[in-house]
């Protein structure tokens, strides 16, 4: 985060003291700046940051489909083990997102994400999610899926290469999200985890707008 990798900064006080602020002088400020809320404790003039090495980074892209006639149990016990190969991946580097969606956002259940591997050679990240890939292939029956990679040489390659498009009130979902141990993704735990998603996720069709909220 930016914060973190601050060194130091030239900041003036509510009192109209310029002052440098760092590690080793006047560290209560430099200490308040990295987490108070803007403008609390005076106007920062300059910064000094921590740069690294601009990173190379491939784009792993996974969409999955209910077939039609998928009931919506046997959808999330498949979405259930294809969440317990994540801790694996993230292991080896994978970090991403992912969203579950069904209708009327979408016309079936779906789930669609994307994945970020830095600093791979090319071919790496095939590798790594060769398990996720398996898993759909055996699943062919139940959805239908599909997975890209792209090598981009770097970050900037790929802020570039992300579409940048609004959906400010063009559509009428609302978003959550969930925190998922990993002691739930790899214990004896996956038929609850996958009834616990059925619960709260997506339903398999659209809510009337006559239904009463619970």
């Amino acid at each position: 985060m930016g914060a973190d990798n601050i060194l130091e900064a030239t900041i003036i006080t509510p009192d109209g003291t310029l002052l440098t602020a760092n590690a080793c002088q006047n560290t209560d400020i430099f200490w308040a700046i990295r987490g108070g809320g803007g403008g609390t404790f005076g106007i920062i003039l300059s910064l000094t940051v921590k740069a690294y090495p601009m990173p190379s980074v491939t784009l792993w892209g996974l969409n999955i489909a209910a077939k039609n006639g998928t009931s919506a149990s046997a959808w999330y016990n498949l979405i259930a083990r294809v969440h317990t190969l994540l801790p694996q991946l993230q292991d080896q580097g994978f970090h991403g997102y992912y969203s579950l969606i069904g209708p009327p956002a979408a016309d079936t259940l779906t789930l669609g994400g994307s994945f970020f591997l830095w600093n791979a050679t090319n071919g790496t990240a095939e590798r790594i999610a060769a398990p996720v890939q398996a898993l759909l292939a055996a699943a062919n029956d139940t959805v239908t899926s599909s997975t890209f990679s792209v090598y981009i040489p770097t970050f900037h390659g790929l802020v570039q290469a992300l579409p940048s498009i609004e959906h400010v009130g063009t559509v009428t979902n609302i978003a959550s999200s969930r925190l998922i141990s990993r002691g739930v993704l790899m214990g004896d735990n996956q038929t609850l985890f996958a009834q616990t998603l059925e619960k709260i996720g997506p339903a398999a069709v659209a809510p009337s707008v006559s239904t009463p909220l619970p």
